[in-house]
C-alpha cells in the first residue's frame, strides 16, 4: 500500500509538472503576442492591414498584349523576337480593412484593396515603377441575414472567378469569357434559411453604366457611353445553397441590363446572363 501510494504521488507531481510548464509556455506567447508591433488607428475601432508581395518571372514564345500578366496572344510585329523574358513585383498589394460601430444594428465595416498594376511613369526603367491602383473599396452594414454594401467591387452577379498566383492584376481567363469588373455599385444582399442545412439568397443592385472606354483625360473625368444615358445598370442574382458533408454546394444565376447612348440618338441596350456552381470536393471521396 505503501509504495502504491508513493507511486501515485510521483505521478501526481510529474502531471503537475506538465501542466505548470504548459501554462508558462501559454503566458510566454500572450507576452510576445501583446510586444509585436499593431496597426494603430486614429480611432478607437479596429484595423487589419493585409497584403502580399508578389515577385513573378516569365518567359513567353511569340507575342502577347502584356508581358507580366498576358491576357491575349497578338501577332508578332515587324521587330518582335520570337519571345522575351522578364520580371515584376506590380502584381503585389495592400488591403486595410477596418471595423467600425453598430447602427441600426448592423455591423460595419470597410475594405479597401490596391496594387502597383495602373500604369508607368514616364522615366528610365519605368517598366519596373508600378503605379499604385485601387482595385476595391467597399462599406457594409450587415445584419443578420441581410447586408447593404456601396462602393467599388467585383461584379456581384458573377461571383465566381478563377484565381492563379500568376495573374493577380486581372483575374486569369478574364478575357475568354469570363464576367469580370471592378464597379462602383450599390447592393442589397438578402437570405432566407430553409433549414439547418441549405438557404436561399437575393441580391440586387445598381451599378455604374461602364463600356470598357480608356478615359479620355488622364485628369478630368467624362461620362462613358453608358453614364450618358443618364441611368445606372440594374443587375440581381439568385442562389441557393446546400450543405451535405460538411461541404457547400451553390448554385446561382444572374441577370444584368444597361442602356448605352452613343451619340446622334443612338441608343443601345446591353444585356447579361448568368449561372454558374460551385461545389468543394468532399473529404470522404
Amino acid at each position: 500500500m505503501w509504495s502504491l501510494t508513493l507511486q501515485l504521488g510521483k505521478h501526481q507531481q510529474r502531471s503537475a509538472l506538465r501542466n505548470w510548464r504548459r501554462d508558462l509556455q501559454l503566458a510566454d506567447a500572450k507576452v510576445t503576442e501583446q510586444n509585436q508591433t499593431k496597426v494603430e488607428s486614429a480611432s478607437k475601432y479596429r484595423i487589419l492591414l493585409s497584403g502580399i508581395v508578389l515577385f513573378n518571372t516569365y518567359g513567353e514564345r511569340g507575342s502577347v498584349d502584356n508581358a507580366d500578366f498576358p491576357q491575349l496572344a497578338i501577332p508578332r510585329g515587324l521587330l518582335s523576337s520570337a519571345g522575351s523574358f522578364g520580371a515584376s513585383v506590380r502584381q503585389s498589394q495592400i488591403g486595410i480593412q477596418a471595423f467600425g460601430p453598430t447602427i441600426a444594428g448592423a455591423r460595419t465595416s470597410a475594405d479597401i484593396q490596391f496594387d502597383f498594376a495602373g500604369g508607368f511613369p514616364e522615366a528610365p526603367n519605368g517598366a519596373s515603377f508600378g503605379i499604385m491602383r485601387l482595385r476595391t473599396g467597399t462599406i457594409r452594414f450587415d445584419w443578420t441575414n441581410t447586408s447593404l454594401v456601396g462602393g467599388q467591387d467585383s461584379l456581384f452577379l458573377a461571383p465566381l472567378s478563377p484565381t492563379s498566383i500568376a495573374t493577380l492584376g486581372i483575374p486569369a481567363l478574364a478575357y475568354s469569357g469570363n464576367l469580370w469588373s471592378w464597379t462602383p455599385q450599390v447592393r442589397v444582399e438578402h437570405k432566407f434559411i430553409l433549414s439547418d442545412s441549405s438557404s436561399f439568397a437575393i441580391q440586387g443592385g445598381i451599378l455604374d453604366n461602364l463600356t470598357g472606354d480608356p478615359p479620355p483625360s488622364l485628369y478630368e473625368r467624362y461620362p462613358s457611353w453608358g453614364e450618358y444615358s443618364g441611368q445606372p445598370a440594374y443587375a440581381t442574382r439568385l442562389s441557393w445553397t446546400q450543405r451535405a458533408h460538411e461541404q457547400d454546394l451553390t448554385i446561382g444565376v444572374a441577370g444584368y441590363y444597361s442602356r448605352q447612348l452613343w451619340g446622334f440618338g443612338r441608343s443601345v441596350d446591353g444585356w447579361a446572363g448568368y449561372y454558374g456552381f460551385q461545389a468543394s470536393a468532399w473529404q470522404d471521396v
